[in-house]
């Protein structure tokens, strides 16, 4: 039951995030990511399901964005080999402080 004075959520983010990693589970069982172009379209098939998801969840187009975003990136840096644990930390830190300059406005 919604509260008043928000937005209902919408049911159809959350049947496309689903369908998103539905279709991302037959993509990978199918094709195994071994070049790049695959390797991407996961990324990019994984950041927009993971962005519906989250907009469902959090109601709010920014939010949602930068976290799916940051996973991307996350995901890219550790395609790279990049796996220290200070990339985490400073994602973190970035999309938190990307969060409070665009409340402010």
């Amino acid at each position: 039951m919604d509260r008043p004075g928000h937005t209902p959520r919408n049911p159809n983010l959350l049947i496309s995030g689903l369908s998103g990693y539905i279709l991302l589970a037959g993509f990978v069982n199918i094709y195994a990511p071994d070049t790049l172009w695959q390797i991407g379209l996961f990324i990019i098939v994984l950041t927009v399901s993971t962005a519906l998801l989250l907009q469902y969840v959090f109601r709010k187009t920014q939010q949602s964005l930068l976290l799916s975003v940051a996973l991307a990136v996350f995901l890219v840096l550790r395609f790279f080999g990049l796996r220290s644990p200070l990339y985490p930390a400073l994602l973190l830190t970035c999309i938190i402080s990307l969060e409070l300059t665009l409340r402010k406005r």
